[in-house]
């Protein structure tokens, strides 16, 4: 990403996370349209993500690989709702799946066993959690795992 460009081209509210494209005059319009719930802005003729843009100009660095809206919301682009994050991080911090029924995150229920199994997920592998007889209580090993594995609570 040209940060120059950038600097020049968008003005960035990094408290509401609104992006502005500054146009002829010093007017400003604002910036992006929405693809599966983020924000994009065109750059150079390139769609970029308003969140890295976000970035990259609060910043004045390349964005990293892997940035994360906290509050995981996807529209949120406000600075101090972005954090760098590791793949695993990232993938740990979303919302609960829409074939979940547990209502917990790394919950299932196990019908054959009478129980709910907890599992978490690092690096894009399985970690068993054991089986238990509530889904809180499984959840709650989840949210420990999720300390020791992600280092988000």
């Amino acid at each position: 990403m040209n940060i120059d460009y950038i600097l020049k081209t968008f003005d960035y509210n990094f408290e509401t996370g609104d992006l502005f494209r500054v146009l002829t005059g010093g007017i400003r319009a604002l910036s992006g349209t929405e693809a599966n719930g983020y924000i994009r802005s065109k750059v150079d003729g390139k769609l970029e993500y308003n969140h890295r843009i976000a970035w990259a100009m609060y910043y004045q660095e390349q964005p990293p690989e892997f940035i994360d809206h906290i509050d995981r919301d996807k529209k949120n682009n406000s600075i101090v709702n972005l954090r760098r994050c590791t793949l695993s991080q990232n993938q740990a911090n979303r919302n609960l799946s829409s074939n979940n029924t547990s209502g917990f995150t790394g919950v299932s229920f196990l019908k054959n066993r009478n129980k709910f199994k907890s599992t978490i997920y690092k690096d894009s592998k399985p970690i068993y959690l054991g089986l238990f007889s509530t889904a809180a209580d499984a959840s709650e090993a989840y949210i420990k795992a999720k300390g020791i594995y992600h280092g988000l609570v």
